[in-house]
């Protein structure tokens, strides 16, 4: 390992520490250091530390680790440096039944528990979907259209709830769709922990078959990696990330499309083996600093966690169009 990897390695865990400290700490409601660390806790503050930002903290964590990981994994997959987490439609199709318990004549609108559950069934739906697509076609660029028109499809259906819907039960639909990390509680926490956790221990099994693929599915081949079970892995652990944290946290933009272009300039590299747990990590970083903008510390007021995952997305998907344009006109 060089000094330079090195040094980004600790600094990269740095950053996640002190982050992680500032979500635990940092909050409307001012809890004194000396109170937390001597244990000497009011029962308001005990619930606000316990109850609140520390799940809040956990969730940013895991979610932010997993979609990173995934929307690495789906542009290699893909071969397509725009593709993300949500390029295989898992994410609308929990999109689209949170919609149906929503914005539906359900009197369901105003339970987060139906809302996970109704996003849960949807995204467990559409993989298994696509699962059956990858299985029967070989072409993956065939699976990546079928994702995407499944995308188009539900927002269609969305659209049209959303013409008949009431006034609050819209007003729901789009507060859940804003995106939070603080959705669960810490007696909810493993179920959006337990699956996240297991996807990203697997994942290291996904880097070597990856690291062939950038070279084309006959290289991988030659290199005796069996590319349709490769594949069939990839999108499983891209599609149960991206199903659980859509389900818990609504649908996050841009920290699966951003984070992986964001690890490769540092790293100047395209090896899995570097790039995975430099996903992984700086996830979770990018997740905690959005969540801490979003609160707006300081004030009473919070803005939504997507607008800041959004500003902070989108200069790099631009840069990177700008970059892959420039080099096509040097060439």
């Amino acid at each position: 390992m060089t000094k330079s990897r090195f040094g980004f390695w600790a600094l990269s865990a740095t950053v996640l520490l002190v982050l992680m400290l500032m979500s635990v700490f940092v909050g409307t409601v001012h809890i004194p250091l000396s109170n937390i660390f001597s244990g000497n806790l009011s029962e308001l503050e005990r619930v606000i530390l316990w109850e609140s930002r520390f799940p809040r903290t956990i969730v940013a964590v895991l979610a932010g680790a997993g979609l990173a990981a995934a929307g690495l994994v789906m542009q290699t997959l893909f071969r397509n440096p725009l593709a993300g987490p949500s390029v295989l439609g898992v994410s609308s199709g929990a999109s689209l039944m949170v919609a149906v318990v929503t914005l539906g004549s359900f009197g369901l609108a105003s339970s987060p528990n139906v809302q996970m559950i109704a996003a849960i069934a949807g995204s467990l739906l559409v993989l298994l979907l696509i699962l059956w697509a990858a299985n029967r076609f070989a072409d993956i660029a065939t699976v990546l259209i079928i994702g995407l028109m499944l995308s188009f499809f539900t927002s269609s259906i969305v659209s049209l709830l959303q013409a008949f819907a009431s006034e609050s039960q819209i007003k729901a639909f789009i507060f859940w769709g804003f995106g939070s990390f603080a959705g669960l509680g810490s007696d909810q926490l493993i179920y959006l922990t337990v699956p996240i956790l297991v996807a990203l221990l697997a994942s290291p099994f996904l880097i070597k078959g990856l690291n062939s693929l950038l070279l084309g599915e006959m290289h991988a081949t030659s290199m005796g990696v069996n590319v349709k079970q490769l594949k069939l892995g990839a999108i499983l652990f891209s599609g149960v990330v991206a199903g659980t944290v859509t389900a818990f946290c609504g649908p996050i933009a841009f920290l699966g499309l951003a984070t992986p272009h964001i690890v490769r300039l540092f790293f100047k590299s395209n090896d899995h083996r570097i790039i995975l747990p430099g996903s992984i990590l700086g996830g979770s970083s990018i997740a905690l600093f959005c969540d801490l903008i979003a609160r707006l510390p300081g004030t009473d007021m919070a803005i939504p966690l997507n607008s800041v995952c959004a500003f902070m997305g989108a200069p790099v998907v631009i840069y990177l169009i700008l970059k892959g344009r420039k080099s096509r006109m040097l060439i």
